[in-house]
Parts: structure tokens; sequence; C-alpha cells
């Protein structure tokens, strides 16, 4: 017993010496997503913000239609390391379709 508890205090503890990988690869293939959005051709989607948890990437930010909420989403599931999208982007509209519809309905 006496022996152990020597050994335990020259030892570090096993998991202190284990690299703490799993964060780090959350947080690249979270700007993985980021960067391809940024480079993506929709100029809507270079500010969309990435988060993994668990290995779901959450999708944050506006965009003005259904049809970029679906790009972005497509684009991020071919990411190795997504096992699974949630796609939070808000569909605002485009302003200025807005503006001319409130205008129409006045």
């Amino acid at each position: 017993m006496e022996m152990e508890a020597k050994m335990a205090s020259v030892l570090p503890p096993l998991t202190a010496s284990i690299p703490n990988f799993f964060p780090r690869k959350r947080e690249r293939i979270a700007e993985l997503a980021e960067r391809c959005l940024r480079e993506c051709v929709y100029f809507e989607l270079r500010s969309t913000r990435c988060e993994l948890r668990d290995g779901t990437l959450i999708l944050c930010g506006k965009v003005s239609s259904f049809y970029l909420k679906q790009i972005a989403q497509t684009l991020i599931a071919k990411i190795p390391g997504v096992r699974c999208v949630d796609n939070q982007l808000e569909v605002v509209g485009d302003p200025e379709i807005n503006r001319q519809f409130e205008i129409a309905v006045e």
C-alpha cells in the first residue's frame, strides 16, 4: 500500500499523460466548416458560425432564403468527422424584397 502511494505521488495521473485530442479535433472540424463556408460562392454564407458538439455540427447565423440554408447544410455535411448537422440558420429573407412586400401590403 505504501509503495502505491509513493508511485501515485511520483507518476502523473494516467489522464494527465493522454493528450487532450478531442477538443482540438472539435475545433479543427468547426474551423474547417467555417472556412468552407467563407470560401463559398454564396456571400451570405461567409458569416455563418459553426460549432461541433458530440459529432453534430451546429450552424448559426442568418440567411435570406431556405435555399441558402440548405446549401450551407449540404456543404457542411460532407466534412469528415461530422456525423450530423443541426441547421439553426435563421431565414430572414432579403431586406429589399421584404421592404417591397411591406409597401405593397400597405
